[in-house]
């Protein structure tokens, strides 16, 4: 069950990204995959933004139906790229394990450009992401 954090940005992802590519029950989010501890620091896009919505889940399966070979559960967090991470902590282990996940993996095509401001278009979404570095 997801927390909203942030509705407005949650209602426009709601509609750009497609059902399919949420978590589900059981069912991972798409593209799920465990990164080392180091990958998780160096993952900007995923989590050097604002998060639009948190929550805890229980995972037995990917995205396309493989099944885990353990259950995988943590607290997951969602930005509004539609990319997010789960943090596992395995506390019989004494470790966290670290899992991003893209609901799309985006192809941005550019739709306007000037000095130091870049705007783009997902193609395969329809994302909107703007980058404006004159600051």
């Amino acid at each position: 069950m997801w927390s909203i954090v942030d509705q407005t940005e949650w209602n426009k992802m709601q509609s750009t990204f497609p059902k399919e590519s949420w978590p589900e029950g059981n069912t991972a989010p798409a593209n799920f995959r465990a990164i080392t501890e180091a990958e998780f620091c160096h993952s900007h896009y995923y989590t050097g933004y604002s998060y639009a919505a948190v929550g805890y889940f229980q995972f037995t399966r990917s995205n396309d139906k493989n099944e885990f070979k353990e259950r995988v559960h943590g607290k997951i967090f969602i930005n509004s790229f539609g990319k997010g991470w789960l943090q596992e902590i395995r506390h019989w282990e004494n470790k966290v394990v670290y899992w991003l996940f893209d609901l799309c993996q985006h192809e941005y095509e550019t739709t306007k450009k000037a000095n130091c401001y870049w705007e783009g278009k997902c193609k395969k979404c329809g994302h909107l992401h703007a980058v404006d570095s004159s600051d």
